[in-house]
């Protein structure tokens, strides 16, 4: 399967539950309670160690059986945490990846990348 392509576009110093229900062909909610998830951002596609990250196995994504079966808990602080120079928008790639935890032959499979453009905060109440 190809993951999905989907630009994400966020402001930088807030928090964002991105939720997302994944369906098998048959349009049937997939059961994602015994799976595990990443979610990562890089500069570009050749950087092998991500810049930021979010798992499940550290509650920074929420998996379940029905929907919304993928929730990604993007926080002020992993945004804050991004590089920036605060003048313009910044461009990130991302990709949200699905996997059995402990299986073995553990099969990871992508299904969403993309762009994730974060524009700066202007207003802000502290630094």
């Amino acid at each position: 399967m190809k993951p999905g392509k989907y630009t994400l576009q966020l402001h930088q110093r807030t928090a964002f539950d991105w939720a997302l229900t994944w369906r098998d062909d048959a349009d049937s909610i997939v059961d994602l309670s015994s799976h595990g998830a990443v979610f990562q951002v890089r500069r570009d596609y050749l950087l092998a160690d991500p810049i930021g990250e979010l798992a499940s196995i550290d509650g920074g994504i929420t998996l379940s059986a029905t929907s919304p079966n993928i929730i990604v808990h993007i926080t002020r602080d992993f945004l804050v945490d991004l590089p920036s120079n605060n003048m313009e928008q910044e461009d990130w790639i991302y990709g949200l990846k699905i996997f059995v935890p402990n299986a073995e032959n553990t099969s990871t499979q992508t299904l969403l990348e993309g762009r994730l453009i974060l524009s700066p905060a202007a207003a802000r109440v502290d630094t």
